[in-house]
C-alpha cells in the first residue's frame, strides 16, 4: 500500500516471520532492502507496475545490513534493473555481496570457537535465501544524503549493534526511520505475532547507542522490516522494550555467571541459562549473539576473565 504520499509498504515472509520492504517514488524509485531471492519478482515489481513505475527503471536499492532476508532479492533486481545502484555500509559490503562470505562470517560465527550454531538444515535453507552474489555498487560510511524528488531527501545513519555496518534511513520530511532491525524490542515474531527468537544484536554498546541515536531523531514513524509500521506511541514502546531487554539481559548475565561452577560457563551453557529467563526461545543457540555482546562489554570494564581448558570452549566466570 501506499502508506504517505510517495512512501509504499509491501510484505512477504521467510518462514515463520514477516518480512517488510519499503520503496521511496518521488523523481526516483529507492528500495529499502530487496528481500529474498523471489521477492522482487513476487512482490516488488507486480507493486510497482500496478503504480506505473517500469521496474527496470529502479534507481537505488538501501540495503540496511548484511543478512539474507535484505539482500537476498539483489541478483533478481539486477537483472531487470541493471542500472540500480546497490548501497550499503562499508563495513558490510561484503556480507551483502557474496553469501559465502556471510556465511562463515555471520551465520557460523559462534561454531569454531564456541560450538553454538545452527543446524545443517538449518543452516543450508537460510544460505539458500541469499541469491546468488552480486557485488554492492557504493559503500557508505553514515551522513549521506539521497535526493528522492523535490523537497524531500533523505539521510543515511550508521546504526551498528544487530550487525557492525547496519544503516538507518532518516525522512526528516515525513519524521520516519527506515530501520531494518537496529532496535529490535522484545525479540523476533512468528506471523501469529508470538515470540520465537531473541533480539540478534551483537553489539550491547553499540546497540545502545543506536537506540539513543533514534531517540534523539524523535521519529512519528519506524518503518521496521520485521514488525511493519509503528506510529507515535508504539515508536516510544518499541524503543523502551529494546532497551529494556538491554537491562534484563545484563541482570540475567550476571546471576547465571554467580550461580555458575568456579571453572566458569562457556557460550553454550550461559545461553542456556539465559534462555530460562528471557525465553524460551526455539533455539536457545540464537542468544550467542546477545550473551557474546554483553560478555564484550563486561570484558572492556574488568567485570569478567575468561577461562579455557586446553580442547575446551572459553568459559567466562565475574572477577
Amino acid at each position: 500500500m501506499e502508506f504517505l504520499p510517495g512512501i509504499h509498504s509491501l510484505e512477504t515472509t521467510m518462514g515463520p516471520r514477516p518480512v517488510f520492504m519499503y520503496i521511496l517514488r518521488g523523481d526516483k524509485t529507492v528500495l529499502i532492502d530487496t528481500g529474498l531471492p523471489d521477492t522482487p519478482t513476487q512482490v516488488i515489481f507486480p507493486y510497482l507496475k500496478k503504480i506505473g513505475v517500469d521496474p527496470a527503471t529502479v534507481d537505488m536499492a538501501i540495503i540496511t545490513h548484511g543478512d539474507v532476508d535484505h539482500f537476498g532479492g539483489n541478483y533478481t533486481l539486477k537483472q531487470t534493473a541493471p542500472k540500480c545502484l546497490i548501497v550499503s555500509h562499508r563495513i558490510d559490503m561484503n556480507w551483502a555481496s557474496d553469501k559465502e562470505i556471510t556465511k562463515k562470517e555471520r551465520y557460523q560465527m559462534f561454531e569454531e570457537e564456541h560450538g553454538v550454531g545452527y543446524d545443517p538444515d538449518t543452516l543450508a535453507w537460510i544460505m539458500d535465501l541469499a541469491g546468488p552474489p552480486v557485488p554492492v555498487d557504493i559503500g557508505v560510511s553514515g551522513g549521506e544524503s539521497v535526493r528522492i524528488g523535490p523537497n524531500w531527501a533523505v539521510e543515511i545513519f550508521h546504526a551498528p549493534g544487530h550487525t557492525p555496518g547496519h544503516l538507518v534511513v532518516w525522512d526528516p520530511k515525513n519524521q520516519g526511520v527506515f530501520m531494518g532491525e537496529a532496535a529490535l524490542g522484545y525479540g523476533l515474531c512468528s506471523n501469529e505475532g508470538a515470540y520465537f527468537s531473541p533480539p540478534p544484536y551483537y553489539d550491547r554498546d553499540a546497540y545502545l547507542g543506536t537506540l539513543d541515536l533514534l531517540s534523539s531523531l524523535k521519529p512519528k514513524y519506524l518503518f521496521n522490516t520485521h514488525f511493519g509500521i509503528m506510529k507515535d506511541e508504539a515508536v516510544a514502546k518499541f524503543l523502551w522494550e529494546s532497551r529494556d531487554y538491554v537491562e534484563r539481559a545484563d541482570n540475567a548475565l550476571v546471576r547465571a555467571l554467580k550461580e555458575g561452577n568456579p571453572d566458569g560457563l562457556n557460550l553454550k551453557e550461559l545461553c542456556a541459562k539465559l534462555d530460562s529467563v528471557l525465553g524460551p526461545y526455539e533455539n536457545a543457540g540464537e542468544l550467542g549473539p546477545v550473551v557474546t555482546g554483553h560478555l564484550k562489554s563486561m570484558k572492556k570494564t574488568g567485570k569478567i576473565a575468561v577461562k579455557s581448558k586446553t580442547g575446551d570452549y572459553p568459559r567466562w566466570t565475574l572477577v
